[in-house]
């Protein structure tokens, strides 16, 4: 009787294709799998280690086990932190916050990304927090180099409004891209938001504005054709958080989501 080849029978270059293989495609959702996988022998933990930390949720749960494994996150691309964490949450964050220097895409509160932003510099952030986009994009933050490399931003409006100084302007040197403001509320001066980042931000594409009903989907339509016709701008869209929470940062289709919006 013929007996089943081993990895010990296959040559090395294949045994890490077929490893990095069932990683990325059978366990890379599944935790507990991938890492009985790492077991298996330091060959292949090293291999999937790096997958294993790709992704990573910081929750009022885990934040002290996250804190005695610190050497484990240098790989980690996709960062969560989950809101509710508690004062000692917070003390555990600041402390692990050098631990996580490469991270692309950032999902979590303000606060977070603040911890963060000395040691990591995302190309993707999205926050639920009502801000200010001043409050956030601060000239000292800037030039430091905080945001150099931010593309892609989701935020939350303050009752429409998202710049508070208009008389300050610390936005040309930001690459944003791609911008997703959500609105709780529709009021005339979403206009003025609306007509600033078009005009402060040279690199801008897509700002998607998000809305929560389609009666205020409606209702902010409405807005912008009494307060601002935009004849032949391309870069305005509307859309409902439905259409893109179903799907990941990380994933190019969540920033796309949305009609665009214009005047004929």
């Amino acid at each position: 009787m013929q007996r089943r080849a081993t990895f010990a029978d296959l040559p090395v270059e294949l045994c890490e294709r077929i490893v990095l293989f069932a990683a990325h495609q059978w366990a890379v959702q599944d935790k507990k799998s991938l890492a009985r996988l790492a077991r298996a022998s330091r060959a292949i933990d090293a291999l999937v280690k790096p997958i294993l930390f790709d992704s990573v949720v910081i929750s009022a749960r885990n934040v002290p086990r996250i804190r005695a494994v610190l050497h484990m996150f240098r790989s980690t691309r996709v960062l969560e932190v989950e809101p509710g964490l508690d004062r000692d949450g917070w003390d555990h964050l600041h402390a692990c916050s050098s631990s996580f220097p490469n991270i692309d895409i950032f999902t979590g509160p303000l606060d977070a990304v603040l911890i963060l932003m000395p040691r990591s510099d995302p190309e993707r952030i999205v926050m639920y927090d009502k801000v200010y986009f001043d409050a956030l994009f601060r000239p000292g933050r800037l030039d430091r180099g905080h945001f150099s490399r931010l593309t892609h931003l989701r935020i939350a409006s303050r009752v429409g409004t998202l710049i508070f100084d208009t008389q300050v302007d610390p936005f040309e040197s930001l690459r944003l891209t791609h911008i997703m403001l959500d609105l709780e509320h529709i009021v005339p001066c979403i206009v003025d938001t609306v007509s600033l980042l078009l005009g402060r931000l040279p690199m801008l594409q897509r700002l998607c504005l998000l809305v929560p009903t389609t009666t205020r989907y409606k209702q902010l339509r409405d807005t912008l054709e009494l307060y601002l016709p935009l004849h032949r701008e391309t870069r305005v869209w509307i859309a409902m958080p439905a259409q893109c929470d179903c799907l990941h940062p990380m994933d190019i289709a969540y920033w796309l989501v949305g009609e665009m919006y214009n005047v004929s």
